[in-house]
């Protein structure tokens, strides 16, 4: 029998044949074939692959704490498509190796202006969690940046009415007394519309830096593998700043918490 502390109180635990530690409950081999915790409406345990989900391993009301690192969950996504985690879908260097599924979880700092992602892809075997290290770990930023706003896109606009009963006369036999646009020179943009390139309210689309020559924002990214699992942890600030000491001190203590975390959570997988 072993007792152990938690953030909501204690847990007492007794040793099995399983258990490689004693107290930790099932981690011998048999753990990824079923997980201990939750289960499904007919009372069976989760598969390793129904369990892979941000709500499962990343609760929303769950915080990161690591040596005072505090931060909360933001943004959450998954799929099985692990080609979506791309910032450029055409550039996926996962697609031969056989990666399963992902699920991406954002997080802000509470003490500090700092936004971490965290990606973490699914593969059948750690030999091939390996081949995708090696397509990643020069070039972690080909992983998007999973922001709330990405997470959760806002709903497309309705579309513009096409009626015409401003022009059509009015019930008193009045025509609308409004001119009609003036025609534009060709190659320019109607008044009020907005440029190509730009928003309705004049900055960059969401997901456009602003222009080949916009500078990135200072990044401190780690790939890490973990059992058949590849974790892309990538930390930065959130008014994107792209000036400052490499390595900065605030984003590589972020991603190596959350890193970190993210490890010893899949490590018994």
């Amino acid at each position: 029998m072993a007792v152990a502390a938690t953030g909501a109180g204690w847990i007492a635990t007794s040793s099995s044949k399983g258990d490689l530690i004693p107290g930790l409950g099932r981690t011998g081999s048999d753990l990824g074939k079923t997980l201990p915790a939750g289960g499904t409406a007919s009372g069976e345990p989760l598969t390793e692959a129904q369990a892979f989900a941000p709500d499962y391993y990343f609760p929303l009301q769950r915080a990161i704490e690591l040596d005072g690192y505090k931060a909360r969950r933001t943004a959450a996504r998954d799929g099985e498509d692990c080609g979506e985690v791309f910032q450029d879908r055409t550039r996926n260097v996962l697609r031969d190796i056989g990666c399963e599924s992902y699920l991406a979880v954002g997080f802000s700092q509470a003490d500090q202006p700092v936004v971490t992602s965290l990606t973490v892809l699914r593969f059948a075997d750690e030999t091939s969690a390996r081949k995708a290290l090696d397509a990643l770990k020069d070039d972690p930023g080909a992983v998007s940046f999973l922001t709330p706003e990405a997470a959760n896109p806002p709903a497309p606009s309705p579309a513009p009415s096409t009626s015409t009963s401003s022009q059509s006369p009015s019930p008193g036999g009045q025509a609308s007394s409004a001119p009609p646009e003036s025609p534009q020179p060709s190659g320019q943009p109607q008044s009020g519309q907005p440029q190509s390139g730009q928003s309705p309210s004049g900055q960059p689309p969401q997901g456009q830096s602003g222009g080949t020559n916009s500078p990135k924002p200072l990044t401190d990214s780690q790939v890490e593998v973990v059992g058949h699992y590849l974790t892309v942890t990538s930390s930065r600030y959130a008014d994107l700043r792209a000036t400052g000491p490499t390595p900065d001190p605030a984003l590589d203590r972020a991603t190596r918490a959350v890193s970190f975390t993210a490890g010893s959570t899949f490590l018994w997988m």
